[in-house]
């Protein structure tokens, strides 16, 4: 089955709304196994279309019939570690119990207390962490430091536009401390494959474009060297591509591989997909300055030698 970019982001904003949903009530370990489940039953869903390419209209009806993410978040909750999960094992490990399960017949408590603490959870989830823009490195920090995270992202912001791509390497490395402690809470899995072949591809990808550059420009020089026999002519004013070919390849690494990397991380707001795309587009920018470089290093040639033919 192949999915399009599209139809990822419509699975990825489904399951982001189930984690966000499923915030505080298991833990990282219950999350992650749970969302792995569910991916693989959206996957599932998806599958039972029978097209090798399924539509559009295809996932979003199989999202919709498996529900609100909400409602999966509870469901989730009730299975993986939610209090109303262990009363459904602890009833299922006593066969000799004649009343009915618990979901058919439920008892006051379950029908009055338990609802009422749910929905004041949410509520109080949202007034004691603000929502993630990314990675939710900020709402933590605005958290634990009693600041507003609107003052606290402006600053950040204001610092990273001058310190990137340091800045956005420091907050990945505050990322994977927090996560790895414990203390962001219920975060969604990891997409290890991905934060390992983004990178890769685009310093490929950048490798190519430079290089090809570099060799073509030293390919015109030969083939004038070898036809024409004779000296290349000043061109200082049209080679600047020669000079700037090294500087330009150094900051197209630095920039857009951390960028890259960044872009596979599971960031909220799908967040992911738009810096995706971005950089994709910075990759595809570079490759048409490397060609304007070689454009106007040949037209140099042609001017230089249309002067000299013409005696100018």
């Amino acid at each position: 089955m192949e999915l399009t970019q599209k139809q990822e982001l419509y699975i990825s904003r489904y399951m982001r709304a189930v984690a966000d949903a499923l915030y505080g009530r298991l833990n990282e370990r219950q999350c992650e196994r749970a969302l792995s489940r569910l991916q693989g039953r959206v996957r599932e869903q998806i599958n039972a279309a029978g097209k090798a390419r399924p539509e559009d209209i295809d996932v979003l009806d199989a999202l919709r019939k498996l529900g609100a993410p909400e409602r999966q978040a509870d469901i989730l909750a009730r299975i993986w570690g939610g209090e109303s999960g262990a009363a459904e094992s602890a009833a299922s490990a006593t066969p000799a119990q004649s009343s009915p399960p618990e979901y058919d017949a439920p008892s006051p408590r379950n029908t009055t207390d338990a609802p009422a603490k749910t929905a004041m959870d949410a509520p109080l989830r949202k007034e004691t962490r603000p929502a993630s823009v990314w990675l939710g490195v900020l709402a933590w920090c605005a958290e634990q430091w009693d600041l507003p995270v609107w003052a606290l992202r402006v600053f950040v912001a204001l610092i990273g536009a001058v310190t990137f791509p340091a800045a956005l390497l420091v907050y990945m490395a505050v990322y994977f401390r927090l996560r790895v402690s414990g203390r962001l809470g219920t975060v969604p899995p990891l997409r290890w494959f991905q934060m390992i072949f983004r990178p890769a591809l685009t310093a490929l990808m950048l490798s190519v474009i430079h290089f090809a550059g570099v060799y073509g420009v030293k390919g015109v020089c030969l083939a004038y060297d070898t036809w024409l026999k004779r000296d290349m002519p000043d061109i200082s004013e049209w080679a600047w591509f020669e000079t700037e070919a090294g500087r330009m390849f150094f900051w197209a690494l630095t920039l857009l591989v951390p960028l890259s990397l960044f872009s596979a991380m599971p960031l909220a707001n799908a967040w992911d997909y738009s810096i995706k795309r971005f950089t994709q587009a910075c990759v595809a920018l570079y490759a048409i300055v490397v060609s304007f470089g070689i454009a106007s290093y040949v037209t140099g040639i042609i001017l230089a030698f249309v002067r000299e033919f013409t005696g100018g």
